[in-house]
């Protein structure tokens, strides 16, 4: 009998360690939660039950299903205020708009390998309109778009981040302007990483882009490239467009020789001062194809709006950015149709300013 007491206080005495260790764990680092499935562990990670939440700690939950996907955002995500992330092992689809309202904060990130969330929706994946909110892509996650309507990421008011090894691809609606939308005072998109490829736009507006639209807030390229994303109308080729006509877009660009952006264009207006367009030393990659676009119908009338005004600003050797950025053509309003070599009336000058040759 005595050696039965004793195992029990040896037993009894293990588990109020593991207990203190446990409660250790969850106060100093992030709560691992899942959804009400129950999951075995991931990638080393301990899956506690929803009772193991302390106040104010970031949420992390590991995500398998379609269903739990979609519970995520239900019961958590957009559900009140916080900072999650979501960890995905499997790929999966995206049955419904997501609307981020202030202070809701969300990390995506894959495990075990690039893992791919579809869009399966009739509208965007992901809509942020909340002052303090944010979606981040982090590594070995993709998102794929579809042909239905609307871009894939609409930033109104909020700040969208890319990370290395991030991905959006496939997005190809009739009516969407750039798998990624960047438009409103308060819109944010950071790239820092990853890719914006394989994505067209079928809008027959002449503001469109596949890969990249900016109409008004500040889109920043530290890192990644937007490449291989295409329109139905000027010619096929189109990655990312910039608006400046009322002169509230920024479009700040820096980075190493991974960043690349393949062909963006440029709109301005003979009333629009100067295009707020910066592009901050250290930068090593390069823009393969820039076009200069106004609301004119002649090659000579866009000309003439674009002449004396600041194409690349910035600081640093602005010779140096600007031999890693080809000028192409100036674009007139006619579905992109008409189009003039750039460099033979004019060039972009020490100063960064567009003058005659």
């Amino acid at each position: 009998m005595k050696n039965t007491y004793k195992l029990l206080g040896i037993i009894a005495f293990v588990v109020i360690i593991g207990f203190l260790i446990a409660a250790c764990y969850f106060e100093d680092s992030p709560t691992i939660i899942t959804s009400k499935s129950n999951l075995p562990k991931t990638a080393g990670l301990y899956l506690g039950a929803p009772s193991t939440l302390k106040p104010n700690s970031p949420l992390v939950m590991a995500v398998t299903t379609d269903e739990q996907l979609a519970e995520a955002f239900t019961d958590h995500v957009l559900n009140g205020t916080g900072e999650y992330t979501l960890l995905i092992d499997k790929d999966l689809n995206s049955t419904a708009l997501r609307t981020f309202a202030a202070d809701q904060k969300l990390t995506i990130i894959g495990i075990g390998g690039t893992r791919e969330i579809a869009n399966t929706a009739s509208g965007s994946m992901f809509y942020l309109n909340g002052n303090d909110s944010f979606l981040t892509l982090g590594e070995n996650i993709t998102l794929k778009g579809n042909s239905i309507t609307g871009s894939l990421i609409f930033i109104s008011n909020g700040m969208f981040t890319m990370l290395d090894k991030s991905k959006i691809t496939e997005h190809s609606p009739s009516d969407g302007n750039g798998a990624v939308l960047v438009n409103g005072t308060n819109a944010i998109f950071e790239m820092k990483g990853g890719q914006i490829t394989g994505n067209v736009s079928r809008n027959t507006n002449i503001y469109v882009a596949g890969g990249v639209v900016v109409t008004f807030g500040t889109f920043t390229m530290t890192g990644g490239s937007i490449t291989g994303n295409t329109s139905s109308l000027f010619s096929g080729h189109r990655d990312m467009y910039v608006n400046f006509v009322t002169n509230t877009g920024t479009f700040t660009l820096s980075g190493n020789t991974n960043t690349k952006i393949g062909h963006i264009v440029l709109n301005t207006s003979s009333t629009v001062a100067t295009p707020i367009t910066t592009a901050a030393a250290p930068f090593n990659g390069n823009i393969e194809h820039l076009y200069l676009y106004s609301g004119q119908a002649t090659i000579t009338a866009v000309a003439s709006d674009w002449l004396g005004k600041t194409v690349i600003s910035g600081t640093g050797n602005r010779v140096a950015i600007r031999n890693r950025i080809t000028t192409t053509s100036f674009m007139t309003n006619t579905a992109g149709d008409l189009i003039a070599p750039i460099a033979a009336t004019h060039n972009i000058n020490t100063s960064g300013v567009l003058v005659a040759n």
